[in-house]
Formats: C-alpha cells, structure tokens, sequence
C-alpha cells in the first residue's frame, strides 16, 4: 500500500500545484517536493517494519517448528 501512496502523490496532476517559478531556502518548491514524498516514504517504511513479524515466527512472536 506504501508504493502505491508514493506513486499518487507524485502523478503529474498533483505535481502541477508545485509547478510554478517559486523557491523555497533557494531550491525549486518541486524538488523539495519530490525530497519531502521521498522522506515520507523512507519513514513510512521504517515505521511499517517495526510492526511486521520477523521471518520464521508466527504472530505470537514464537519460533515457528517444522514438525511434520
């Protein structure tokens, strides 16, 4: 669902609000643009690991046995 986020915020319609000849500390309002979605979705990434169950352990956080 994350790369999906990332991909609507960065279609071309919504990039035409941050087309205009404005600067923001010196750099292009769309560049820092681009840099606060790619920010975003670092974050949202690593917020997302944090919660998702290590490999080889079930939801209840226990090792998974591979018993036949």
């Amino acid at each position: 669902m994350l790369p999906v986020a990332g991909f609507l915020l960065i279609v071309p319609p919504l990039l035409t609000l941050f087309g205009g000849h404005y600067l923001l500390f010196g750099v292009p309002l769309r560049t820092m643009y681009f840099f606060a979605v790619w920010l975003a979705m670092i974050v949202g990434a690593a917020l997302l690991s944090r919660y998702m169950p290590a490999a080889g352990t079930d939801e209840h956080g226990d090792a998974a046995e591979d018993s036949p």
